[in-house]
Order: C-alpha cells, then structure tokens, then sequence
C-alpha cells in the first residue's frame, strides 16, 4: 500500500470505466483488542464548494518512472506554464471570466458553472506529455476532494493537494508522504467527489495524460465539511491587525476539528492529548464547546497502552507509542474542563483512568541525593517528548525537570478533582496528592537549581542547554521562593537559551501575566512576533511552528490548532475574564490594559450564556473596565 502519510492511510486510485465492482482483494485486519471509537460525534455538514482560482496552467514533459507514486510524478514533472490567456477559455463560456482588455485578469472556477467547463487547455506542443493546472481554493479548507469535467475515455488525473506554492508548486511528495491520488476517466461526463477521506488545502494540483485531447474542466476544489459550530464570542478592538489575526485564529481552530480535535488536517489528523489541550483552552474561550471537549479526553482515556502504562499517543487508533508529558497533561485537561463547564457528569466517567495513571506513575520512582523524583520507563514505546527544541524532543535521563514539573502540575490538578468528587485518585486522599505536589516541587527545586546561572536544568547534564520552558514552568508550578523568583527572572530576561514554541507558549503567557506589569506588557509583542508573519504570508490559517512549511524535512503544517493563541489570549487576558471556580459561577475580569489600544470589548461564553464586557482609556490616560451582561448564575469575584 501506498500513504499519503502514516496517519491518513492510503492513496487511492479510482478508475471511472469500470462499471462492475468486484470486491475479491478484500483485506481482514485482525488487532489484539478493539480499536477505541468515538461516541456518537458531533454532526459533520458538507458546505458548499467555494470558487477556485486558477493561479498556474500549461503543459508539462513527464520524467519520473512509470514505478513512481502519484506525489512523485506530480513533483518532477517539468512545467512549462502559459500565461492564463484567452486561449484558455472554453469557446462559448467568455462572460464567465473577468475580462480587461479583452484578456481574462481572473481565471475562477464557479460550482454553479461547473456544467459549461468553462476552463480548456490549448493543445500540446513540442514533446509535452500533458497538461496541469494549479488552483488556489482562497482559504485553508478540509472537506472531500472534488472534479468535474469532460474527457476522452482514458484521461488520467493526478491530483495532488498542498498548503502552500513555496516552491512554485504544491508540495506533493515530501520525505516518503504522498498527497496525491489518481482517477481515471470515463468518456465524457466526470463529476467525481472522494468521501473516503477529508484533505486539508489550500491549493489544488492536477496533471492530466493519458490522452491528446485537452479536458474541458468545469470544476476542481474541496467540498469543505466542518461541525456544526455557533457564533464565536466577539472581540473588537481599534487595531484591525489584532482582529485579524482572532479571525485567522478562530478559522485555524474551525479547520482542526471534527469528530475530535485534530493537530492539522493536511498531515495527520490525529487526536494528541497535548496539542488538544491547548486547542480546548481556545475553545472555551471562543465556543464554550464542552461535551465536544468531553468526548475527546474520554476517547484519549480509552486509549491505554499496556506497556507503557500510559495513554496512547493519538486516539483512535493502535498505534503502540506513549508521549508521557501528554498523558499527565491529559489529567490537567479534565481539570481545566470542569473549570470551565461545572458539569460534574462530563467528568466521572474518566476518574478511574486517571487513578490508574497516577498508581501507575507513582510506583516509577527514582531516587536522588535531594530526594524521590519520577521517570516515565525504559520500554521501547515511551517518546519521551517534551517540545520541539534540541533536548526536549528527546530527553532521555532519569533525572529530568520537564516530566517531574508537569507531574506537579498534573497531581495538583488530581487533588482539585479529588477533593470536589470525594475520591480516591492515585493516593488516599486530596491532602495526600496536594503534600505529594508541594514536596516534589521542593525536591526539583533543590535538584535542578543551577546557582551559578540562576537558572533550572532541564537534566543533571551540565552540557545540555537552558531552556525558557523549563523556567517558566518552574515558576507556574510555584518552585522558587521570592528571593530564588527574583534572581530567576533577571536570568529570563538576559541570558540566552532555547524560547518557548508555540505549543508551550501559554504556559509563558500566563506567567507572564503572574510576574509584573512590565512583563505583562510583554506578552502581545511576542504574540505578534509569532504569529502575524503568517497573516503577511496570506496563509490565513495559523502554522504548526514559526519555521511554516520549511519545518519537519520540509513537511510543517501551515494549520495547526495548538497556535490558535491570540483567539485564547485576547479574551482571557487582553480582556480579562476567567473562571474561578467551576462553571464560571465565580469568575474574574482581570484585563491587560495596554499601551496603544483605546478600547476593547468582547465576549467569553459560559455554560450559561455570554459574559460581555470592555474597557476602554480616556483621554487623561485613565482606564475605566465594566461587565455589559452577566448571566444570572455567574458572579464576578471582588
């Protein structure tokens, strides 16, 4: 079989010609236990196919082995593109374009006009094998793939799918992944929609051979299919950049979700307990979006690897390898749900698994001159992944910082829930889980505090390198006292080290805002550094890291939910409403008043409607802030 990648199963091939389907190469996988599902998901809805854009069109001379993929072919066929003249206009379909100057200034591709094939190629010349064109969809979109036009019997289509143009050319085989499938045509009418599987693009590339008689092509895109989702909470504020990139963020987070939150729908659409973390943190702040948020941790819960006593690393699926950071995060995540929903009933049912984790991880002991710390194991299908940065991809000592610092998090978050059901998670009682997390933290402290630089290791290693992640959790999980704090944070501030990416950058935005008003003044900068090269870009979706397209051998995703920050930032913070307690029946409004802005005002969903509010700076420079609507149940905190 051939992947377009690991995780989005095979390429296909669909031949129009045959007529009879017979199904005798039928294949039975048979797996040890039964693959977890997801309960009855949310509904999915096609919408309407969005007009297209022909941004490259000409012929090509094939180079590649008839043995090659798809993806291959497509990716070393040698172009030659035309300019996108009249010549190309199907006779009859002229008042379909844009004319200027009696030439076409904008070749588009409207549904509604599929059945006039309004697009034809000029015929071959020299030793050209065939044609191809290039369409740009406007927007990132997940849904089914879609063609329709007409063709000799025999015409064959190589479609490849892409986020970007970087190299003048979707990006179809990239490091043994294969974003591109084939269909074969009938004579005359194709009207072909692929429902097997969702693609994540931006841009559309197809190569036709097969024949000497050019297509008429009347359509080439996505059919997009998305959840049903409501309005998002508003934001407004005088900077239209900022508003922006909310709209960008909020569509980021649109694209990532389906039956279950996913990192990126071009690459895997997998379901991780870390990058889904971040994206419900989002999504409460945009959507609310609970019993979706608790069908996820229950379908990761149901995951469980034996070996590593652990939760998997995706859900669904068998895919023997345990990340254990993001199974302790997974704890927190329940936590942070109950928070925000009060629903008692959305959370019991993943109590158990969350006892089983913390017995499982408790008995992983490892002791030390300073006093008992942690270790995920030793078996071959731990990843001991923190972050992308060089040594927290792979850490691998018994003594590390950043498996014992989300420890503390995670039990801390074990005795809230202990506490509020009255149970048993990992130790017998919340006081016991809450002395265990202040003693850990004691121990790290005194373990990995390196005085001569005022910072924590991330290991006992003196040659691995400083990381900002580390420090920033060392202050959110409350580690150093105030004069070791103090010391802590001139060292973040001048000397150098490996920063924080975009999947750990909430955990330095909310310290951020615990430090100073100076620091606080800080965070919408970095925001902005981060994320609006991808608005100048004009990707309108959010990348997986700042390294775009370029990042993973060239394979990074232009669309990944953990980066859809500002859309959490900008209500949380900049405008400053926050759960105190479960289901926002306490909550705080807390805003970042920021040198430039004039007025914000915006919306934070709770399980009992919006709560609006807004702030604004007179003229004198004074701030004044106040809640516009309340629901009765929700009480803001003095």
């Amino acid at each position: 079989n051939i992947f377009v990648t690991n995780q989005l199963g095979d390429v296909f091939t669909y031949d129009a010609r045959q007529t009879k389907f017979v199904w005798k190469h039928a294949k039975t996988f048979t797996y040890a236990k039964p693959t977890a599902r997801p309960e009855a998901a949310p509904p999915l809805r096609e919408h309407p196919a969005p007009v297209t854009h022909v941004v490259q069109a000409g012929q090509f001379i094939r180079t590649g082995s008839p043995n090659a993929t798809h993806a291959e072919l497509i990716s070393t066929d040698f172009l030659q593109s035309r300019p996108i003249d009249k010549n190309f206009i199907t006779p009859g379909t002229d008042k379909l374009q844009f004319l200027r100057f009696t030439e076409p200034a904008l070749f588009t591709l409207a549904p509604e006009n599929a059945m006039q094939f309004p697009f034809t190629w000029p015929q071959l010349e020299g030793s050209a094998n065939g044609w191809y064109m290039i369409i740009d969809l406007g927007n990132e979109f997940t849904g089914w793939l879609t063609v329709t036009l007409e063709a000799e019997e025999g015409t064959i289509l190589d479609i490849a799918h892409g986020e970007h143009l970087t190299d003048g050319r979707v990006r179809a085989a990239i490091g043994g992944r294969n974003y591109a499938d084939r269909v074969i045509c009938a004579k005359g009418l194709l009207h072909f929609t692929h429902r097997l599987r969702r693609i994540g693009a931006r841009y559309i590339e197809m190569h036709v051979t097969g024949t000497q008689t050019p297509p008429k092509v009347g359509y080439l895109g996505v059919v997009p299919v998305t959840r049903d989702l409501p309005k998002p909470a508003e934001f407004k504020c005088p900077d239209r950049l900022l508003k922006k990139m909310d709209e960008t963020a909020i569509r980021t987070l649109v694209c990532c979700q389906h039956e279950h939150y996913e990192d990126c729908p071009m690459r895997e659409q997998g379901l991780y307990p870390y990058d889904s973390r971040n994206q419900m943190l989002f999504g409460y702040a945009v959507w609310g979006n609970y019993d979706f948020t608790a069908s996820c941790l229950k379908l990761m819960g149901e995951n469980w690897n034996d070996n590593a006593e652990s939760l998997q690393m995706t859900s669904p699926g068998c895919y023997k390898l345990s990340i254990p950071i993001f199974s302790l995060v997974w704890v927190t995540a329940i936590k942070e749900l109950y928070m925000h929903s009060g629903n008692a009933e959305l959370v019991k049912p993943m109590l158990p698994v969350i006892d089983r984790l913390l017995k499982c991880t408790f008995a992983k002991k490892v002791e030390t001159p300073q006093g008992t710390i942690y270790h995920s194991g030793d078996d071959s299908q731990i990843w001991n992944f923190c972050e992308w940065q060089p040594s927290l991809n792979r850490l691998e000592s018994r003594w590390q910082a950043p498996y014992n610092l989300y420890l503390i998090e995670t039990i801390r978050s074990a005795a809230m829930l202990s506490r509020v059901f009255d149970t048993q998670l990992g130790l017998d009682s919340a006081k016991a889980l809450e002395k265990e997390a202040d003693r850990l933290a004691k121990t790290c402290d005194s373990l990995f505090w390196d005085s001569e630089k005022a910072l924590y290791r991330t290991d006992e290693n003196p040659e691995t390198p400083f990381h900002e992640h580390i420090q920033i959790l060392a202050i959110f999980n409350r580690l150093p006292d105030a004069k070791r704090l103090e010391k802590l944070v001139a060292s973040i501030d001048t000397q150098e080290m490996y920063p924080s990416t975009y999947s750990t950058l909430p955990y330095w935005i909310r310290v951020m805002r615990s430090l100073s008003k100076e620091h606080t003044l800080r965070i919408l900068p970095r925001i902005r550094k981060s994320f609006e090269p991808s608005l100048f870009e004009g990707t309108k979706t959010l990348w997986e890291t700042e390294f775009g397209g370029e990042d993973f051998g060239f394979a990074g995703s232009l669309c990944h939910g953990w980066s859809s920050i500002p859309a959490w930032y900008l209500r949380t913070g900049l405008l400053g409403i926050e759960p105190t307690s479960p289901g926002f029946d306490t909550f705080k409004f807390n805003p970042d008043f920021l040198p430039g802005l004039t007025h914000v005002q915006g919306q934070v969903p709770t399980p009992f409607g919006f709560i609006s509010a807004e702030w604004h700076q007179d003229d004198d420079g004074t701030y004044h802030k106040r809640i516009t609507a309340c629901p009765k149940n929700c009480k803001l905190e003095e």
